[in-house]
C-alpha cells in the first residue's frame, strides 16, 4: 500500500517530537516546582500556559534606620524588667554559693549549723558525694570555722555565742527532720515541702538582728564567709551610670541600709516608693563615698568579696 510508508514516517515524526515535548516538560519540572495551574495545563492542551516572572533579588546594600539609643530601641519597661532579672540571677547566684558553702561542711564533716543543711538530692540527709562537690573552686571554704568560734572572734561574749550555736544546731535538726519525713511520706520535691521549709526557716531567729550589724559583719568576715557587694560593671545610661558608681566599687549601704549580700541589696531597692531620692554608700580604693540615687534598679551586675571590717 503506498500510505504505509508515509503513516511510518509520520508516525515516527509524532514519537520524536512526543519526545522533544516529554524532555522540555521533564527539566521544566525538574528546574521549577510547578504551580497548580501549570499542573492543569499540561493535562488540558487547550488552555493556555502564561509565562512566569522571577524577580531576582538585588544585591545592592539596604540600609536599615539605626535607634540613638538602647531606650529607644527597647521600651523602658522591658528594660527595668531585664534588669530584676538579672538581679534575680545575682541573688541566686548569691544563695548558691551559700548552699555549696553547707554542702562543703558536710561533705567533710564540720558543719556547724550556720544556716541551711541539704542533703545530697534535697530530701534526705545522706552525705554528698565528694567528686560532685566543687570544693576547690570555693575560695571561702578553706578558712570557715565553726559559728561559736566566729563569734567569739568577732568579740561576742562566750554564752551569747554558746546559745546561738545551740540554735543554729537545732535549726539543722529541725530541717534534716523535716526533709527525712517528706522523703518518707512521699511528698518531697513538692509545694508542701516548699511551704513547710518557709515556715521552718521563718520560726528561726534571725542572727542578724540578735548581733546587730557591726557584729554581724565581724562575724561573717571570721566564719569564712562574703560579706561584701562588688560592682562588676555597670550599664551605660543606667541609674548607677548616672550616681556615678564605678566596676570595683564596694556597696557598703543603700538607703541607710547596710548591705552584705545581693539579696541584701534588692531588698532595700524594693522598699520604698520608685524613683525617690535614695543615698548610696561606697568604698572606693579604700575610701568611703556617698552618692545621691533614685530608687529602682542600679543597672549593674555583681559578685560578692569578703573583707575584713
Amino acid at each position: 500500500m503506498a500510505t504505509t510508508p508515509t503513516f511510518h514516517r509520520w508516525h515516527g515524526v509524532s514519537i520524536v517530537l512526543a519526545m522533544i515535548a516529554g524532555a522540555s516538560l521533564a527539566t521544566h519540572w525538574v528546574q521549577t516546582e510547578p504551580t497548580d495551574a501549570e499542573v492543569l495545563a499540561v493535562v488540558d492542551s487547550s488552555t493556555p500556559v502564561a509565562a512566569s516572572t522571577v524577580t531576582v533579588p538585588s544585591n545592592d546594600p539596604v540600609t536599615l534606620a539605626q535607634p540613638a539609643s538602647l531606650e529607644e530601641a527597647v521600651p523602658l519597661q522591658i528594660l527595668n524588667e531585664l534588669d530584676d532579672l538579672r538581679m534575680d540571677v545575682e541573688a541566686t547566684r548569691d544563695q548558691l554559693a551559700e548552699l555549696q558553702r553547707q554542702v562543703n561542711e558536710l561533705s567533710d564533716g564540720s558543719f556547724n549549723g550556720a544556716g541551711l543543711a541539704l542533703g545530697n538530692d534535697g530530701s534526705s540527709d545522706d552525705g554528698p558525694n565528694n567528686a560532685n562537690l566543687a570544693v576547690a573552686n570555693n575560695r571561702f571554704a578553706a578558712e570557715q570555722t565553726s559559728v561559736r568560734d566566729a563569734l567569739r572572734l568577732a568579740g561576742v561574749p562566750d554564752d551569747t555565742a554558746s546559745l546561738i550555736q545551740r540554735q543554729q544546731d537545732q535549726q539543722t535538726l529541725n530541717r534534716l527532720e523535716l526533709l527525712d519525713r517528706a522523703g518518707r511520706e512521699g511528698w518531697a520535691n513538692t509545694d508542701r515541702l516548699d511551704a513547710e521549709l518557709e515556715n521552718l526557716e521563718a520560726s528561726n531567729p534571725n542572727l542578724r538582728e540578735q548581733l546587730g550589724d557591726d557584729a554581724y559583719d565581724r562575724y561573717l568576715y571570721h566564719a569564712g564567709r562574703p560579706n561584701r557587694v562588688v560592682v562588676a560593671s555597670v550599664i551605660e545610661g543606667s541609674v548607677a551610670d548616672q550616681a556615678g558608681i564605678q566596676a570595683g566599687d564596694s556597696l557598703r549601704s543603700y538607703d541607710a541600709n547596710r548591705l552584705f549580700s545581693m539579696q541584701d541589696l534588692r531588698s532595700s531597692i524594693q522598699q520604698g516608693v520608685r524613683n525617690e531620692p535614695v543615698v548610696l554608700q561606697i568604698t572606693r580604693d579604700g575610701q568611703f563615698l556617698t552618692m545621691d540615687a533614685v530608687r529602682g534598679p542600679l543597672g549593674i551586675t555583681m559578685s560578692v568579696d569578703r573583707e575584713q571590717p
